[in-house]
């Protein structure tokens, strides 16, 4: 019995890890993908694509920064909550995990914007959180949620 749990707290923890990174992989496309213009409301940049690619992978590090400082380590904690929620009812549908990793991806901002008020976002910004948070979902349930 021990050895069981001790394994799927294994299996759970190595399934999250993996779609956090996925979610993460799955943001920074999305953000090459629509453009400087579509995610950080401004105007392109004039001139060649070297500087609207400069403009883009600032923006890409500036989200990094943001992921790794700890403050905003706690815009996990909705993905743990409802992870741990889905491991003790034992849900196995992907239909409880693609739209919780949605909605946690998408709650980000929230918790985000009691740090700094010079967070705002739009609905195209949730949209591509909400989508990232779903690829991270539908990962999970791959690895481990379909076990539960």
């Amino acid at each position: 019995m021990k050895r069981n749990t001790f394994r799927r707290a294994i299996m759970v923890a190595f399934a999250f890890a993996v779609a956090v990174t996925v979610g993460v992989i799955t943001l920074f496309a999305l953000a090459f993908g629509l453009g400087v213009q579509a995610i950080t409301q401004q105007p392109a940049v004039p001139g060649g694509a070297e500087e609207e690619m400069a403009v883009v992978l600032n923006h890409l590090l500036d989200a990094l920064v943001l992921i790794i400082s700890l403050a905003e380590a706690l815009t996990l904690l909705p993905a743990i909550i409802l992870l741990v929620i889905g491991e003790l009812a034992k849900i196995r549908s992907w239909m409880y995990y693609v739209p919780a990793g949605a909605i946690a991806c998408a709650v980000m901002p929230l918790l985000l914007r009691q740090y700094s008020e010079d967070f705002t976002f739009s609905a195209p910004h949730y949209a591509v959180l909400a989508l990232a948070g779903s690829a991270a979902g539908w990962m999970y349930w791959l690895i481990a949620g379909r076990d539960a």
